[in-house]
């Protein structure tokens, strides 16, 4: 019974690599896009760089750190587990990037598979618990096939963790709706013959379309049109609200002042997530914007117009502060 394991990560691959390579404990490395002696968390930090500077869109998840662990029982080797991890891989990642580290620990060898969050098409892995479980029903699939135990398809639930989620045997009591069991034979039924004929297997996971709907995109055009015909904050705020659009400035202790966003449709946004680089949709990154606008030639003093904006009292200490 093959145990899997997905984590959600943000930050460099560089820190991955480090620590699955750390003391020299990997034993083996498979990748889909590097050369033998290439660095393919360099390659793959490449690859996540180009994404954000191609959409604009930073800060998000970088890659996705999954463990594969055979059962014990099955005593696999080396060779049998990179089988069953690159199997795994390419049948639910072939359009991705993605490098595979085995570990032994305690005579147990797993794999530890990075998958660029990145894809190649220009969109991003999707992650759901409905692809979670498409993750796990591939690998139980795989293991029947190669003659291991595999996990009871009637216990194959996922489960939240403190670092990611986990699918293992009996992690929920619930048994399966009858609609999904149904929908899991069909499909199962439909893999054993393209794997009869020779075909590829199919069941890949599924990709956030690159060129889909954004609705933070939607408040980063807004924002850009009202900066571009307005010259205070207060015609600015006014000039979004009259659009649909929310805007409040925030007062954090520690965090100072900062500016949230809402969308017509409810979501909601801190200003420093839009632009996480360059600070554009922040609230000093819009005032710093707004300033050329303004005709009578007034200038800002740190975060907002004092002219413009009514002063909050805190503590006796009365300081500009704007107010949306």
């Amino acid at each position: 019974m093959a145990i899997l394991k997905v984590m959600p990560r943000k930050g460099t691959t560089k820190a991955i690599k480090a620590y699955l390579e750390r003391d020299g404990r990997s034993l083996a490395c498979d990748t889909n896009f590097c050369e033998r002696g290439q660095d393919w968390a360099r390659e793959m930090q490449l690859a996540l760089d180009s994404y954000e500077a191609m959409t604009g869109r930073g800060g998000g998840r970088s890659y996705y750190h999954v463990v594969i662990s055979p059962d014990p029982r099955d005593g696999c080797d080396l060779a049998m587990t990179r089988e069953l991890a690159t199997r795994w891989a390419k049948e639910r990642y072939p359009d991705a990037r993605w490098a595979i580290e085995y570990h032994d620990d305690n005579g147990i060898v797993h794999a530890h598979v990075v998958i660029c969050a990145a894809l190649a098409t220009g969109g991003k892995v999707h992650f759901t618990r409905e692809g979670l479980r498409g993750d796990m029903d591939a690998l139980q699939d795989i293991c029947r096939e190669m003659g291991l135990t595999e996990v009871p398809q009637e216990t194959r639930h996922p489960r939240r963790t403190e670092d990611g989620y986990v699918v293992r045997e009996g992690t929920s009591g619930r048994d399966r709706s009858e609609r999904w069991s149904r929908q899991r034979e069909e499909q199962r039924a439909v893999r054993a013959a393209r794997v009869a004929r020779g075909e590829d297997a199919g069941g890949r996971r599924a990709a956030a379309g690159g060129a889909g709907w954004s609705w933070m995109d939607d408040v980063r055009r807004e924002v850009d049109d009202c900066v571009g015909r307005t010259g205070t904050w207060r015609e600015f705020a006014s000039a979004m609200r009259a659009d649909g659009f929310g805007v409040r400035v925030t007062h954090r202790r520690g965090a100072g002042v900062g500016v949230t966003f809402e969308h017509p449709r409810g979501y909601k946004v801190k200003g420093y997530k839009l632009d996480r680089r360059g600070g554009a949709y922040t609230l000093h990154g819009i005032v710093e914007r707004l300033t050329p606008n303004l005709a009578d030639g007034k200038t800002y003093e740190g975060w907002v117009p004092a002219a413009s904006l009514p002063r909050r009292a805190s503590g006796g200490d009365r300081r500009p502060s704007p107010r949306a």
